[in-house]
């Protein structure tokens, strides 16, 4: 009688496309992926409807008109505009994601937005999921050490500072 060890199934790579697939298939379980591909449409319907009436705004305003303007003229355009007929994601691109198979880089943006928010967004060079408009920290300088303006202070401070290094190097 043979015994064969059981070899458990590879874990999938840590990959941002996986870490995605994780979190439709996690929303899936709440959600179907028919109001899931709807909610991903309206939302990309509902930007193009925005850049739309921002640019009908600008070009009503002129060039010369301040931004507050252009708007409040956007904002009274938009509501006056019907939504266009985007169609981002279908269901059955989801569900073939969610089953193992690929997206597009534009489905994938959008995905991670609507899973993760507009914090992030999905990059394909390092496939990963990450900050959005992340600019890099500023590196930190420290300020020139205050010197005491009154100058007979200035150089008693000095001589302090050089007699108490000074101690730290001989202790």
């Amino acid at each position: 009688m043979f015994r064969t060890k059981k070899i458990p199934p590879p874990e999938p790579a840590n990959t941002g496309t996986e870490q995605l697939r994780r979190l439709l298939i996690s929303h899936n379980r709440r959600r179907a992926m028919q109001v899931i591909a709807a909610d991903i449409n309206d939302t990309a319907a509902e930007k193009a409807g925005r850049e739309l009436a921002r640019s009908i705004a600008s070009n009503m305003a002129g060039p010369d008109a301040s931004p507050d303007v252009v708007t409040s003229l956007a904002k009274s355009t938009f509501a006056s505009l019907s939504l266009p007929n985007v169609k981002v994601i279908s269901d059955t691109t989801l569900q073939s994601f969610a089953d193992g198979g690929d997206l597009a880089l534009e489905g994938k943006k959008r995905l991670t937005a609507y899973l993760c928010g507009d914090h992030k967004t999905f990059d394909a060079e390092r496939d990963a999921i990450v900050l959005a408009n992340v600019k890099e920290p500023p590196t930190y300088t420290h300020p020139p050490r205050w010197v005491n303006p009154n100058q007979e202070i200035a150089r008693a401070q000095a001589e302090l500072r050089r007699v108490m290094q000074q101690a730290r190097e001989n202790a």
